[in-house]
């Protein structure tokens, strides 16, 4: 289900003043896996790159995901049989992500991040109040911000954040950086955004 709140199924509470915690990264650019992006390049003037989920019946588990040209780049498939599974596939059909619902989900980006209880992956703090979450070996967290939740690298005092994201009733867009992209997030950063916004325990 689709809501206004873009914290409520991320499992955590609203904090009245969420710490942002973020450093730079990288500027080095990293291929992407999508070859219709364009390339981001310190002093381009290029800060972010936009990407909407557009969800199918019945949930965002199948979605189309736009890229920042306006074509769609991924598709979100789910079977709900006696193992349901949704996956994340590139336009030639090579699954970018699948995730393995449980009742302890399970999710896994070849090349990027071994199959791992998301629970491990995406750790609800003990004040419900934000997500952590290794890519890259990068740490990071993920933190209501401005009726968003926003994502930043753990242990930095700079206060832009990574990459955001918003939902309304018809759509859930996240915005990565250029530094975000560079240092190849994009792959984690579209799967975590489905997770959150899923609506399933993830725990």
């Amino acid at each position: 289900m689709f809501t206004n709140n873009p914290y409520a199924q991320g499992g955590w509470y609203n904090p009245e003043n969420p710490m942002s915690i973020n450093t730079r990264v990288s500027a080095s650019y990293v291929p992407s896996v999508f070859g219709s992006l364009p390339v981001l390049e310190s002093g381009t003037g290029e800060r972010s790159l936009t990407f909407q989920l557009i969800p199918n019946k019945p949930d965002i588990l199948n979605s189309s995901i736009m890229a920042p040209t306006g074509n769609p780049c991924i598709q979100i498939t789910s079977n709900y049989n006696s193992a349901p599974c949704t996956y994340f596939r590139k336009c030639d059909g090579t699954v970018l992500a699948y995730i393995e619902w449980s009742n302890r989900p399970m999710v896994c980006i070849p090349g990027i991040l071994e199959k791992v209880y998301v629970s491990r992956w995406l750790v609800l703090s003990p004040d419900r109040r934000s997500r952590t979450m290794v890519a890259r070996d990068r740490p990071l967290i993920w933190v209501p911000k401005d009726n968003q939740i926003a994502l930043f690298a753990i242990g930095s005092t700079f206060q832009e954040p990574l990459a955001t994201v918003s939902k309304n009733k018809t759509l859930v867009t996240l915005k990565l950086t250029t530094e975000a992209v560079n240092a190849g997030l994009l792959e984690a950063g579209i799967v975590a955004t489905v997770l959150l916004q899923s609506g399933r325990n993830i725990d």
